[in-house]
C-alpha cells in the first residue's frame, strides 16, 4: 500500500508533477528563464538538477538552451545544488553541445567550462569546440573552449 504524504509535505523528486514530456517544474522554469530565485527554491524542495526528461534532458541542458538573458544565473544555481555539466541527453549531446546548437551566449559557455563542462567531448565524430567553429560563434566562444585549462 501506498503511503500518502500529509498536507504539509512536498512531493519527493521522484514523483513530482510532469508533464507529458516528462518535464518537472524545474526543467520548465530551467527553459523559460525564470528567476534564480525561483529555481533556488523549486531545488530546496528536493528537485533534481539531473533528472531527465523523455528527451533525456536534464535541467543544465534546458538552462543551456535557453534564449533567456538570465541563462547563465540559472546555471549558476543548478551547479550550486549538483547540476552536471557533461551529463549527456538521448541524443548524445552534453550542455555545451546544446549551448552550440542554439549559439547561446558567451557567458552561457563560460559559466559551463567554469564548471567543469568539457568541450572535448565528441559528438558525431566533433569536439564542441569544432562544432562552434563550423557554426561561426564568435571568437569569444572558440576563446573560452580552446583556453589551455579544458584541453582534454
Amino acid at each position: 500500500m501506498e503511503r500518502r504524504r500529509g498536507p504539509d509535505e512536498s512531493p519527493r523528486p521522484t514523483d513530482a508533477p510532469q508533464d507529458t514530456k516528462g518535464n518537472t517544474a524545474l526543467h520548465v522554469a530551467a527553459a523559460n528563464g525564470a528567476p534564480p530565485e525561483a529555481v533556488h527554491m523549486v531545488l530546496q524542495k528536493g528537485a533534481d538538477p539531473n533528472r531527465k526528461q523523455f528527451y533525456g534532458n536534464t535541467s543544465v541542458h534546458l538552462a543551456a538552451g535557453s534564449s533567456s538573458p538570465r541563462a547563465s544565473e540559472v546555471l549558476g544555481v543548478l551547479f550550486e545544488f549538483g547540476g552536471d555539466p557533461n551529463k549527456r541527453n538521448n541524443a548524445e549531446n552534453t550542455p555545451l553541445h546544446v549551448a552550440v546548437s542554439v549559439k547561446a551566449p558567451p557567458d552561457v559557455f563560460a559559466k559551463l567550462v567554469e564548471k567543469g563542462a568539457d568541450p572535448g567531448k565528441k559528438v558525431k565524430g566533433k569536439t564542441v569546440t569544432e562544432a562552434a567553429a563550423l557554426a561561426n560563434l564568435p571568437k569569444e566562444v572558440i576563446g573560452i573552449l580552446s583556453s589551455p585549462r579544458n584541453a582534454s
